[in-house]
This record gives structure tokens, sequence and C-alpha cells, in this order.
């Protein structure tokens, strides 16, 4: 039976992560990066969920994702607007075109067949304001896409289930997730500098992209304007950018994890650190705790407390907690490796 998923009520954030099948680099081609990009924003826009920031690799992505607190309530034109920032004006389910559905709902209206549009706007709503329908909707749409670019292919292209861990609503915790997932393509040795990389939260807000720009800078303020970006940059650079003091040769930083001593908060996010994917909650000890004692229907019934020590980094280790311990090489330095979490 599968282990339910860990949650937090109210305003949520959570990391997600989701491997390709076999490990396959199914996503190489540039234009299906695109293609993820594309509806993973049309998907934003009609869910109501914000993804702050993202990266999408050949075998896998990351998200990093606002769940609000609770959806609002949606007019007709709430929900008509969402609908065709998603599905344009093609057919819809078998509810016809985007003006089918508008005119439909519309003599529902005129007609007081209230009963009828409530039940046809509830197919919308059940995937709305939610993570697990935002990522299934994702993983789906994209299988469709890739499909119907590769027809003599059939089958999934997704390896079991995407993984999340809840992270703390504090600028601490999610600039340093928000970071590690920027500095993937770094990990994966295909760009030096993580502004180069295109399909990342900060590769696009380094090119201009508006709402990556938006994303990011709510980390620190989610009611901020995307022209704060400069600002935010200042801020996250010294996350992604490992300064001449803190440099370390690759046999300094092995021997380092090898000991279990401490690296610098940059040079560890440089690593492949698998509390920040699989460690189910991440953040202040207090933090994780109160997520656990909300989930405890998801921990073994003997546990009794949930926070964990990251170790690795004493920057990180004094403040932040994860729920899960995890023994088998919890971090890992590879700066050649293609295959990173």
């Amino acid at each position: 039976m599968r282990r339910p998923r860990i949650q937090y009520a109210g305003e949520a954030y959570y990391h997600v992560t989701s491997r390709c099948a076999m490990d396959y680099r199914l996503i190489e081609d540039d234009e299906l990066k695109d293609l993820f990009v594309e509806t993973m924003r049309k998907l934003e826009a009609f869910s109501g969920i914000e993804v702050i920031n993202y990266c999408v690799m050949d075998d896998h992505f990351h998200l990093l994702i606002r769940v609000p607190a609770q959806e609002k309530e949606l007019t007709d034109d709430d929900y008509l607007k969402r609908i065709k920032d998603f599905y344009g004006d093609t057919k819809t389910y078998n509810h016809g075109s985007f003006t089918d559905i508008k005119a439909r709902w519309k003599k529902y209206r005129e007609s007081g067949n209230l009963e009828a549009l409530e039940k046809e706007q509830n197919l919308y709503k059940v995937r709305m304001g939610a993570l697990a329908p935002f990522v299934s909707n994702l993983k789906q749409r994209f299988t469709n896409l890739f499909f119907s670019r590769n027809r003599s292919m059939s089958g999934t292209i997704w390896a079991a289930r995407y993984n999340s861990t809840v992270i703390e609503a504090s600028q601490e915790s999610l600039s340093t997730i928000s970071a590690y997932i920027d500095l993937n393509p770094v990990r994966a040795g295909l760009v030096t500098d993580p502004k180069d990389y295109k399909w990342s939260g900060y590769g696009s807000a380094a090119r201009g992209d508006k709402k990556a720009m938006t994303g990011l800078v709510h980390i620190c303020d989610k009611n901020a304007h995307y022209t704060a970006f400069k600002k935010f940059k200042e801020f996250y650079d010294t996350k992604l950018y490992v300064s001449k003091e803190d440099e370390l040769e690759p046999e300094e930083i092995q021997e380092i994890i090898k000991n279990k001593d401490s690296l610098p908060l940059p040079v560890f996010l440089r690593c492949k650190v698998r509390y920040f994917s699989r460690g189910a909650i991440f953040g202040s000890q207090d933090f994780v705790e109160n997520v656990f004692e909300q989930n405890r229907h998801c921990f073994n019934k003997d546990r009794k407390t949930a926070s964990r020590k990251l170790g690795y980094c004493e920057e990180l280790s004094n403040n932040f907690f994860a729920a899960s311990a995890i023994n088998k090489e919890p971090i890992r330095y590879n700066p050649i490796q293609k295959n990173n979490e």
C-alpha cells in the first residue's frame, strides 16, 4: 500500500522531484524542455498554484511550489480565464471548445440551471489549488505532448511516484532549496555558471523572464514585483557562487565528506544532498516537529520525534532539520555526474 503524502495545513511550500523511467534521458531535446516549461506555466495559471522555481534536466525535473492556504471563490469569468489560459480555444474534455463552454454556462445562468453549472465547474475545480492534481496533470499533459512527437513509442515516461518535501516558509529555507535546484546543471557538469542554463528559474530570470524573476523574489516577499530581482540577486548569489576563500579542490571536498566535517554552504549546495529531496520535511526544528504532528499517520507509530540534523554544513545544521534520517550517501560530490538528483 502506498504511504500517504506528508502535507502542511494552510499555505504550504513543496520541493517536488520526478524522474524519467529507468533514468532514461527522455527530456534531452531542447524543444521538449521548452514544451515542459510552457506546459508548467499554463497549468500554473489554471491551477492557482505558484511555481517559485524550477529546473528541467534531461532525465528529471525539480519544482519549488507554493500552494495557497485556500483557493479563492471563483466567478464564471475566473473559471473561463483559467480554462482559456491552459487549453486555449481547443476542445476541453467533452465540454466542447472554449466558445461552447462560455455560451453553455451563460445559458445555465439565464435558465437558472445552477446545478448543471456547478457540476461542470467542479470538474475543473478539483484540479485547482492542490499539489497532487498539479503534478499529476503536469506529468500527464507533458506525456501526451511527448508521445505526439514520438509516435513510435508507447508506455510511460515517468518512474514511480514523484517525491515531495514540505519546506518551511522562511526566506532562508526557501532560498537554500531554491539555490540547490538552480545548481542542478552545475552539479551535472552541463554549465559552470547557473545563469547559463536556460531551463531553470535563475537561468530564465537572468534572460529577463518576468515570470521567473517574480517567482524568485517571492522567496523574500511574496508580494514583491519582478523589478525587485536585482536586489534579490545580491542576496541569492551568496548561495549560488563560491567565494575565493571558500574554494576547495575536489579531493578536499571528498575528504571533508568522508570525515563528516563541515563544508561552506555554497560548496555544500553543489553536492548531491538527499535531505533536500528525500527529507520529507525541511526547516527549523519547531517547524519539522509541527508538520510531523500534523502527519503522524505517515510515520512509524513508535516514532517520538521527527527532527534529524543535516550534518556536513555547519551553517545549515545549527538551524535546519529534516524529518528523514538518510544513512546511505546522504551527501555526495561528483562535479561531472550526469544523473544528479
